[in-house]
């Protein structure tokens, strides 16, 4: 999942998002201090892998939308 947020054609085939939060989070992807930190976090145990929790709500089930940031 990672690797796809730093994916332009993938971003770009999401459903509202536009081109200036696809260029925004391949900056922030890229940038070495912030890669640093993701590491970091993967180090203290936070779960990165969507799969996991993928079960507790379907996207049909979804309402509404959220942003990181």
């Amino acid at each position: 999942m990672m690797d796809n947020l730093t994916d332009t054609e993938w971003l770009r085939s999401i459903y509202g998002i536009g081109e200036k939060t696809v260029e925004n989070m391949t900056k922030f992807f890229h940038a070495k201090h912030n890669v640093k930190i993701i590491e970091q976090l993967k180090s203290y145990g936070v779960n990165m892998d969507p799969k996991k929790y993928s079960d507790l709500l379907k996207a049909s089930d979804a309402k509404g939308s959220f942003s990181i940031t």
